[in-house]
């Protein structure tokens, strides 16, 4: 019976060893062809377009114009902010999620709110979503905010702590 052990181990180490050599792609497959990556410009290699990689994936499309204070858009935005953020978000902490002062003082607007209403292909394909749930460890889960919503959360953080969004 313990040979049979010794020969189990030992074949497993076998395998494991031969299965570690990788078989070499032919250069001609590897490699694209010369007329196509001289007729359009390369795309970064997550694959999204400039305007994702400045302002995330998802419905917010369009620059978002972020004009002085509005204090009743605030108030809106921490009703909501209380309800679906307040669990997982600090404004000055860490928590479960990143301190939203950083986070404004990174983010466009558009990226903040794409972040909240398309959590799930924002973690799976941006390269900073991905970076992000690899250092809390945590997804972002939507909480089914509207744009509205989410404009408003924007217009909260700004009010409390004073920092705009970037402009992208």
């Amino acid at each position: 019976m313990k040979k049979i052990g010794i020969l189990s181990a030992s074949m497993v180490a076998i395998l494991m060893v031969a299965g570690c050599g990788q078989a070499k792609k032919p250069e001609a497959a590897a490699a694209p062809a010369a007329s196509t990556a001289a007729a359009k410009p390369a795309a970064p290699a997550s694959g999204l377009t400039e305007w994702q990689m400045t302002h995330g994936i998802g419905p917010v499309t369009e620059r978002v114009e972020i004009g002085p204070l509005d204090e009743e858009l605030a108030k809106q935005g921490q009703a909501v902010f209380e309800v679906k953020c307040m669990v997982c978000h600090h404004v000055t902490d860490r928590y479960v999620g990143p301190a939203l002062q950083d986070t404004i003082a990174r983010r466009t607007p558009e990226y903040m709110m794409n972040m909240m209403l398309n959590p799930d292909e924002m973690l799976a394909k941006h390269p900073e979503a991905k970076k992000l749930l690899g250092e809390f460890l945590v997804p972002m889960t939507f909480q089914n905010v509207t744009k509205d919503d989410a404009r408003a959360i924007v217009e909260y953080i700004r009010s409390v702590t004073g920092k705009d969004p970037i402009s992208g």
